[in-house]
């Protein structure tokens, strides 16, 4: 019995950077291991803002690839942001002789 090894291509490119066609190019040089891109793989495309979604080979020239992107498996991954709040023992004054420290007051949340 033949064992399915299934791979997936993650590339790196910029959403914004369409061509004409409405094609992203993605480079192919650190695919290191991955067998050559060709002309129908799916690929996965991910930006530096934490979008992801499917993409469909086009072309391929060299070591660039432009990939057709399948816009309803856009996706956004947005991390937890921590809830907190820092508050200090003496409070510091605007306009006083005194700089503020360590010790200063610090009040509010991060949100």
């Amino acid at each position: 019995m033949a064992v399915i090894q299934k791979e997936e291509l993650i590339m790196l490119v910029d959403f914004n950077s369409l061509d004409e066609e409405g094609r992203l190019l993605a480079s192919t040089r650190y695919t290191i291991g991955w067998r050559k891109p060709q002309v129908g793989d799916w690929v996965r495309l991910d930006d530096t803002e934490g979008h992801t979604c499917r993409g469909c080979i086009s072309s391929v020239q060299g070591r660039a690839i432009k990939v057709v992107p399948e816009w309803d498996t856009m996706t956004t991954y947005i991390p937890p942001q921590p809830e907190f709040s820092v508050s200090y023992s003496e409070r510091w004054v605007q306009g006083s002789d005194r700089e503020p420290t360590v010790g200063s007051q610090l009040t509010g949340s991060l949100a």
